[in-house]
């Protein structure tokens, strides 16, 4: 009776009768760790069994290391699974995990793909005597997707329903851990949503009152343009009124009426032309102006000494 109500493990095993009375199967060894090490993923590392996106419509499973009722899975080296094409019109979710099979007598990754839909939700979770799903991830294919990022990964190790962590004795439950995390996750993403659709806002208000702003002082600066114009025409007009006044006073002013008066009570037109152009020449034949001036008279007009004097004192 003993034999078979009380169990021990392990012992070397010895012949008798042909026969060796210890042999031992291999859920006698699973029997033995699931004893003290719950089911679930080894967190040694963060990134144990981890699934990452790739850039395109595939995903990376990391290296890692899974027990499934003291049944031990490696993973030794990054394993990429391919990912179905997006349907055109509908979302998906795809779940990739740990599968126990009693069929296949191994423990291996599965990838198993969601069923489209507007409001679609993983696969089944199976947990029976033939298959045990321990869950990894779960991949959310939008409609026309041709690639996913980590954002469309649900991390589901820290899901004890669906997963959880291999601990030494007992069991700790980790599903409230990942729901406060999910929990967490939803509301930084909804605050930075609203935090980006704020900046926009400002960003929008900043634009507007930038344009508005440089229109403004795109005007002031025309306006400043037309005011130095303005004031130019002004300062130039001034300059030009105070010119002619200062010349109509200057000594040269009085020689300018002088030259005025006294070259045309005695000069003819052609006489005035010919002291402009510098062509007159003293001849004795000649009218007009060089009829009774000498050369030096003209001189004296222009340089301001001529002075007056009548034929009674030259004759004197």
């Amino acid at each position: 009776m003993a034999e078979e109500t009380e169990k021990s493990f392990p012992f070397d095993s010895e012949e008798v009768d042909g026969e060796y009375d210890r042999a031992y199967i291999a859920d006698d060894f699973a029997r033995y760790f699931r004893a003290f090490i719950t089911s679930g993923v080894f967190m040694k590392v963060s990134t144990n069994l981890q699934v990452l996106e790739n850039g395109d419509m595939t995903v990376i499973l990391k290296p890692g290391n899974l027990i499934i009722d003291g049944y031990r899975y490696e993973n030794v080296d990054d394993i990429i699974i391919e990912l179905e094409p997006a349907d055109g019109v509908l979302n998906r979710i795809d779940r990739i995990s740990g599968t126990w099979s009693k069929e296949d007598r191994d423990i291996h990754y599965t990838l198993q793909k969601g069923k489209p839909s507007y409001n679609p939700v993983p696969p089944e979770c199976r947990r029976d005597a033939d298959t045990k799903d321990y869950v990894f991830a779960d991949v959310y294919i939008k409609a026309g997707a041709i690639s996913v990022t980590q954002a469309d990964i649900t991390d589901q190790r820290l899901n004890s329903e669906v997963c959880g962590v291999a601990n030494p004795f007992n069991e700790i439950d980790t599903t409230s851990i990942f729901i406060q995390f999910t929990k967490w996750l939803e509301l930084t993403k909804e605050k930075g949503e609203e935090d980006v659709a704020a900046l926009i806002e400002r960003m929008e208000g900043y634009l507007e009152m930038l344009e508005i702003s440089g229109d403004n002082q795109l005007k002031e600066i025309i306006q400043i343009m037309r005011d130095f114009e303005n004031a130019s025409k002004a300062e130039f007009r001034y300059w030009f009124e105070s010119v002619q006044e200062i010349v109509e006073k200057a000594e040269n002013g009085e020689l300018l009426k002088l030259i005025y008066e006294e070259i045309y009570r005695l000069a003819t037109e052609q006489d005035i032309e010919n002291i402009i152009n510098g062509t007159y020449i003293e001849e004795t034949e000649v009218s007009g102006l060089f009829e009774v001036a000498s050369k030096e008279d003209i001189e004296s007009i222009i340089d301001g000494s001529y002075v007056e004097y009548n034929s009674q004192e030259v004759a004197e």
